[in-house]
């Protein structure tokens, strides 16, 4: 079995097998393994999807990073059992709710930002 690596919405035409192309059919992750050859043209895209991918994976990871810091200080100010009690399941689950919301509504209040700002300099 070979090591794989996941491109995100990658197309199959791209990847070569022993120079037989296959079909056109879009995946959303395809693995790549170490028999699997990229075309010669699509080996630049390859590589900004891989960045892409490599870069996405980071914010995830510090997403959940200082979110499970936030809710474990809001949340778990006390060390009397080895288990959440029901009260600090609670908090987790408003504090982790809360946190996604926010970060969902930054995100679009940026992406309008961006979508106007190239419009401004379109125009």
């Amino acid at each position: 079995m070979g090591i794989g690596v996941f491109y995100p919405d990658f197309r199959i035409r791209d990847v070569h097998f022993g120079g037989l192309a296959l079909d056109d059919a879009p995946l959303t992750r395809l693995a790549i393994t170490m028999f699997a050859k990229p075309a010669p043209a699509a080996a630049p895209v390859m590589d900004q999807q891989m960045q892409m991918a490599k870069v996405e994976m980071e914010m995830y990871t510090d997403l959940f990073n200082k979110m499970a810091e936030v809710c474990f200080k809001k949340c778990n100010y006390r060390f009397h059992d080895a288990e959440l009690n029901v009260g600090e399941m609670s908090c987790v689950d408003r504090c982790v709710g809360k946190y996604m919301q926010a970060h969902l509504q930054v995100g679009k209040t940026m992406q309008r930002v961006q979508d106007s700002m190239g419009t401004g300099a379109q125009q």
